[in-house]
């Protein structure tokens, strides 16, 4: 959303800008002509800063593509070409319900919680690796399988 409000917010500043370059005739004011170039140095200086939130890594994603890795709080960033990705650091419970047959044909059903976390550092390859439902794919086929062999 706010990416859509700075593309909007450029294309407005560009056409007042060539609006007033573009008119000979109009006596030129100062302030008019101040006014789109304020504009734009604004939202180049907000476009370069990026919040990490507290419990969180910002994986710096450059056209798409990991970077690295923002530790939390304020950093910046290049304000067209930069995007920050965010992945939680917190420790997580992952609940899983799985079904498995004893050695006697009985139906087994284990309800399975797994307390998680993924280091900051790690962040960027799991981003670029698993991305942001990472848990679902690791954890799901495996408590599936672990469950199903214990249990026969």
């Amino acid at each position: 959303m706010v990416n859509v409000f700075m593309a909007l917010l450029l294309v407005f500043s560009l056409v007042v800008v060539a609006f007033y370059f573009l008119s000979a005739r109009q006596k030129r004011n100062g302030l008019v002509a101040f006014i789109p170039v304020a504009i734009l140095v604004l939202w180049l200086f907000f476009g370069i800063f990026v919040t990490v939130p507290a419990g969180h890594a910002g994986v710096l994603l450059r056209f798409g593509k990991v970077e690295s890795v923002l530790p939390e709080g304020l950093n910046t960033k290049g304000p067209f070409i930069d995007s920050v990705g965010d992945m939680s650091t917190q420790t997580q419970l992952y609940q899983s319900t799985a079904t498995a047959a004893s050695r006697d044909l009985q139906d087994v059903k284990t309800t399975i919680a797994i307390n998680y976390k993924i280091a900051p550092e790690t962040a960027g390859e799991i981003y670029r690796t698993l991305g942001g439902g990472y848990i679902a794919k690791i954890a799901e086929p495996a408590t599936q399988e672990t469950v199903k062999e214990i249990t026969a």
